[in-house]
């Protein structure tokens, strides 16, 4: 049968089908959203590819540190810059010392470091779409050790008491106010799936999100897609299906594989059972008896000859009316045609690179992966900016007002904390550095821009994940211990690289 090309009115008719409802975002996600947290979940629990790609996540947002690096507005506050910066440098001191304590004094669980929990807030932000937390006070008095603390909450604990259908003010546990901004959370004591090991899963507590003078109390981040959002949505929603679709077609090729890899050889005969009954003449009651006889005189045929060997490779002869057959193992022509289809949906639904999420770079040249890893990049710089930097921006405001309010930290000039604390807590986060497909080419990029003044020392070390006062005061200890051995240290003056750059 001739096939034809699809009409303009075919594909009308086929639209006039697709009919979706006009809902708000909530109307839209609320409802599926415990369904789809959990297959995601699953998903990547049970699916290489899917908790592949979470790692991805997480070692490139954040990678091996998260690092404060103090940046108050001394123009807004009306500072000195030399001032601003020795006091930037005395409070990154004392928050890292605090952050990435070994005890984990940070955690009100007492396990996680901050860029610990910076790594587990991308993983809350790929799996649930947000990040939940609560700003918790230790009951001790030492001025040496902050009270302030931070507990991590599973998001499907945050529900409307007793499981309520959603108000106008009141949606998937958070209350809202007159300007649908958040006002307090509702968080059930234990979670839902719990409640064979805790009495107190169908209690819930409320907790409003700042305190009378504004201290936060919760710390809620996501990233809202649409106006009046109330909850995050996790970002494997839209590749959902191909992640199930995927595992079912890899679970069916192993399972064809490992049927057709049984039997490495058969014997046949040309005599069923029915035919071996009837040429021996047998009836029903003496049929099994004869049919038994013969397949133990082909049993027998076999014992004693031991003749048929397969890796030995010496077969002389079977018994007659048989034959051998080979059995090999197929497999099938369209799997990784189809496995890669699938893949570039699943990464460019992630926003993540196909050699990466697959970990071939077998198939790609270097200016397509450079510009296919680029693209992730700035994926990769919009979310740590937006999730796990705001994420610990909070947590690094709860500290300091802390340290304020006990005077283990002076504002110069006697200034006060609560008419801006935005200015004052303004800062940037040093993380994992951008990775290179080709090192000698990007350090000639680098040193390009910075020739021309297009580019600061400071970005290129933040670039690396290094602080840029740290670099330049190890260089200058290492220069004095040079000379003190009576050797010459390395610099750019003696980098041919780096004088081809400033000249040109």
């Amino acid at each position: 049968m001739e096939s034809r090309p699809l009409s303009t009115q075919s594909i009308q008719n086929n639209m006039d089908f697709w009919q979706p409802a006009l809902l708000s975002i909530d109307r839209e996600h609320l409802p599926e959203m415990p369904l789809r947290n959990s297959r995601a979940r699953d998903i990547k629990r049970t699916h290489g590819y899917a908790n592949g790609a979470e790692q991805i996540y997480v070692d490139n947002i954040v990678g091996h540190q998260f690092r404060l690096s103090a940046k108050p507005n001394y123009k807004l506050l009306g500072l000195d810059a030399e001032k601003a910066s020795l006091w930037a440098k005395d409070v990154e001191a004392r928050f890292t010392d605090w952050a990435e304590d070994p005890d984990c004094w940070i955690d009100a669980e007492e396990k996680r470091t901050l860029t610990m929990m910076a790594r587990e807030s991308v993983r809350h932000y790929a799996s649930q779409g947000e990040i939940l937390a609560s700003a918790e006070w230790r009951r001790y008095e030492n001025n040496h050790r902050p009270q302030t603390c931070i507990k991590l909450i599973d998001s499907e604990r945050l529900s409307n008491p007793f499981e309520q259908a959603d108000t106008q003010r009141l949606r998937a546990g958070v209350e809202l106010g007159l300007r649908g901004q958040a006002t307090a959370y509702h968080i059930r004591c234990s979670h839902p799936g719990d409640v064979d090991l805790a009495l107190d899963a169908y209690l819930w507590k409320k907790v409003k999100r700042r305190k009378p003078w504004g201290r936060l109390q919760i710390l809620h981040v996501f990233e809202p897609e649409r106006p009046d959002q109330t909850r995050g949505i996790n970002v494997f929603v839209s590749t959902l299906r191909n992640l199930k679709m995927l595992e079912q077609f890899q679970d069916a090729t192993l399972q064809n594989a490992i049927v057709n890899a049984m039997y490495a050889a058969v014997i046949q005969s040309e005599f069923d059972s029915q035919t071996v009954l009837q040429a021996l003449g047998g009836g029903e009651s003496e049929a099994q008896h004869m049919l038994n006889n013969y397949l133990m005189q082909v049993q027998g045929f076999h014992k004693s000859s031991h003749n048929i060997r397969y890796n030995g490779a010496r077969i002389p002869h079977l018994f007659p009316n048989e034959k051998l057959e080979l059995k090999t193992a197929k497999s099938n022509p369209y799997f990784e045609n189809f496995e890669d289809t699938l893949l570039r949906h699943i990464a460019a639904s992630l926003n993540i690179s196909f050699e990466q999420l697959s970990r071939d770079f077998s198939k790609t040249n270097y200016s397509s992966a450079r510009a296919s890893m680029l693209e992730s990049w700035k994926f990769f710089l919009s979310v740590r900016h937006i999730i796990p930097a705001r994420f610990c921006q909070q947590i690094y405001a709860l500290w300091l007002e802390e340290m304020i309010n006990k005077g283990v930290i002076e504002l110069p000039g006697n200034a006060n904390f609560y008419q801006n604390p935005s200015a004052w807590t303004r800062c940037y986060w040093i993380a994992q550095g951008q990775t290179h497909i080709d090192g000698v080419k990007e350090v000639e990029r680098l040193e390009r821009l910075y020739a021309l003044g297009v580019i600061t020392f400071e970005e290129i070390c933040m670039m690396l994940g290094k602080d840029y006062q740290e670099v330049l005061e190890q260089r200058q200890r290492e220069d004095q211990e040079f000379k003190a051995y009576g050797l010459s240290p390395p610099s750019s003056s003696s980098n041919p690289v780096a004088k081809k750059a400033v000249k040109e």
